[in-house]
């Protein structure tokens, strides 16, 4: 995922709920973590399952949104910067339980 999928700016309906009162943790963030669940439910399929989702949005590591984020999982996660670390969970070179 190149950036976070936050929904459009521009459009009538999303400026109206951006300008209520908390409306980014309303509405606009839920909706970028319903698609980002999305995007792991085409990945996670069943229980046994792992894979990598990689996330190229610098933001996620910066903006006091990414704990809602990554708490909004009913599974671990496991955030890395680290390539290699990525690349040996997904060949299965590291223990699922702690990622």
């Amino acid at each position: 995922i190149d950036k976070l999928p936050f929904p459009m700016i521009g459009d009538p309906i999303n400026e109206y709920l951006m300008s209520q009162e908390f409306g980014f943790f309303k509405y606009s963030l839920p909706e970028t973590i319903i698609t980002i669940k999305q995007a792991f439910g085409r990945l996670i399929r069943d229980y046994n399952d792992k894979g990598v989702i990689c996330i190229l949005d610098g933001r996620l590591q910066t903006k006091s949104y990414r704990s809602r984020i990554f708490n909004s999982f009913t599974f671990k996660l496991k955030g890395t910067q680290d390539l290699q670390e990525a690349l040996d969970f997904a060949k299965g070179d590291l223990d699922g339980d702690k990622h």
